[in-house]
């Protein structure tokens, strides 16, 4: 019999070993000393046949900041694994169930995970809501970037320590995320990792860390890179993965990728992760040199639905009645929508309404990424009311696209 526990500190290396053989790995010190920084009271969630661990889950309390500049309470949902021997007997689904109630309970208004399979997670009400990209750009040649990108600034490039970046970083992140509609903070195993305080955690290639410093001695941008040398007969040259950009403005970011650029001997440039609107590809002097594809897509799933509605800002003033199709019942039911001076008073009603959609694709507009318009020709809304579907897109729509920069949670 398969049963459901709270996982102790003493349960974690048979959790991690679980964790681990899932993904078809073997644990190691790395692993363990990985999980035991991240580990904290009442998080992780283990399934155990007898005394063995066959499934984990964690569930941990993020703050997801939404369109407006306020943030809402968000459970971070990662680590979730069945091994191979107990697969398709419904521990994911007990655990999902059991992770949603609990976030529920404890006041987390929606749930936020990256999938590694578009349409595993559905099923539970998550819907895809914010996009990333990971670019590479040619680099080969030099003078990568336009002639119109600021070069002439007034402030200071500085390489840092990786000490520097655990004092530096996270305050210059706070105020980021601020004003990034999709970004949750960031726990110190996060920094601790990024910048390998542990011993045990650090990598053969190590990473390098710069920041811009304006005039007024104001830090403004972070980049996180390391390089990898090429084979080569004839000369040196190497690869830059970039796994860290942080800009509070433009001035931070001209000067930062013009840094990142102009390193010599360097061949090509990874962004491993970026937003889908961010200007980059536009700096280059030839778009061309750059290689865009999606990179990791995060999914919401709405649990509280008149906090989540009544958080965050809109484009327009308007009012919309809309049926919510929820199978886990936490949203389900007809809802008014009434926008006054950008913000939203949401109520249940009844009798008639303009609009039907599901919880997850709801979800996929709720941070101004989605498109209703694209969402009712795939006939994922139904409109009953003409215009409503054009009203709902209008009001969801932000200037700016949502980005979730790393955070600690991982693919599941």
């Amino acid at each position: 019999m398969i049963t459901l526990r709270e996982v102790s500190l003493s349960d974690l290396p048979e959790w991690s070993r679980a964790h681990q053989s899932a993904y078809f790995r073997h644990p190691t010190r790395i692993d363990a000393s990985i999980h035991e920084a991240w580990f904290a009271p009442g998080e992780l969630i283990g399934a155990y046949d007898g005394e063995r661990c066959v499934g984990t889950l964690r569930c941990s309390p993020y703050e997801l900041s939404v369109p407006g500049g306020t943030t809402i309470p968000a459970a971070g949902i990662t680590n979730v694994a069945v091994v191979h021997t107990h697969r398709r007997q419904g521990i994911l689904h007990t655990m999902m169930k059991t992770a949603l109630q609990s976030a529920a309970q404890s006041g987390r208004a929606i749930a936020i995970l990256i999938p590694t399979e578009y349409t595993l997670y559905g099923r539970y009400g998550f819907g895809p809501s914010i996009r990333s990209r990971r670019i590479e750009v040619d680099n080969t040649g030099g003078g990568t970037l336009r002639d119109q990108v600021e070069s002439d600034h007034k402030g200071e490039i500085r390489n840092i320590t990786a000490e520097e970046t655990r004092h530096i970083g996270p305050q210059l992140y706070d105020r980021f995320r601020e004003t990034q509609v999709g970004a949750t903070q960031r726990k110190s195993a996060w920094w601790s990792n990024l910048t390998e305080e542990w011993f045990l955690t650090r990598r053969a290639v190590q990473p390098f860390y710069v920041t811009f410093r304006d005039s007024r001695g104001d830090t403004t941008g972070l980049v996180v890179y390391s390089a990898t040398l090429l084979e080569s007969e004839r000369k040196i040259r190497f690869n830059l993965n970039v796994v860290e950009n942080i800009f509070l403005n433009q001035e931070s970011r001209d000067a930062l990728w013009r840094f990142i650029f102009s390193l010599d001997n360097v061949s090509h440039v990874a962004i491993s992760n970026i937003a889908i609107d961010d200007p980059i590809t536009e700096l280059l002097r030839e778009p061309s040199l750059a290689t865009t594809q999606f990179s990791h897509t995060a999914w919401l799933r709405i649990l509280n639905l008149p906090e989540v509605l009544s958080a965050r800002t809109y484009a327009r003033d308007g009012r919309l009645r809309i049926k919510v199709n929820d199978q886990q019942g936490y949203c389900d039911g007809s809802w008014e929508i009434s926008v006054t001076d950008r913000k939203a008073l949401v109520s249940p009603v009844s009798g008639s309404v303009d609009i039907e959609i599901g919880i997850d694709s709801l979800a996929s507009l709720y941070m101004g990424g989605g498109n209703a318009m694209t969402l009712c020709s795939a006939a994922l809304i139904k409109e009953h009311s003409p215009g409503s579907t054009m009203l709902l897109n209008e009001m969801f729509r932000t200037p700016v696209a949502p980005w979730l920069p790393p955070n600690g949670l991982e693919l599941v």
